[in-house]
């Protein structure tokens, strides 16, 4: 029974230590991305506000999704 509990604690602080290091990593890359937008913002100075620095990411279809209802459908073909 020890070696059972010695084992999933094991495998326990195995997986904190895994998040832990990701964590990090996250915050390390978010802290670049957020020193390189104030940088750009400042060299752009009052054009920054005109310009959309967001981050646009590409929605990949999902397999799950479900088509649109008939009644929603037909409203978008005809409006």
């Amino acid at each position: 029974m020890h070696h059972i509990f010695a084992f999933l604690q094991a495998t326990r602080n195995q997986y904190k230590s895994k998040a832990e290091v990701e964590a990090n990593r996250l915050r390390e890359q978010l802290l670049k991305n957020l020193v390189k937008h104030s940088a750009l913002k400042r060299v752009l100075g009052r054009e920054a506000n005109n310009v959309d620095l967001s981050i646009r990411q590409h929605k990949e279809s999902d397999m799950f999704e479900l088509p649109p209802e008939k009644r929603k459908l037909d409203e978008a073909l005809s409006g």
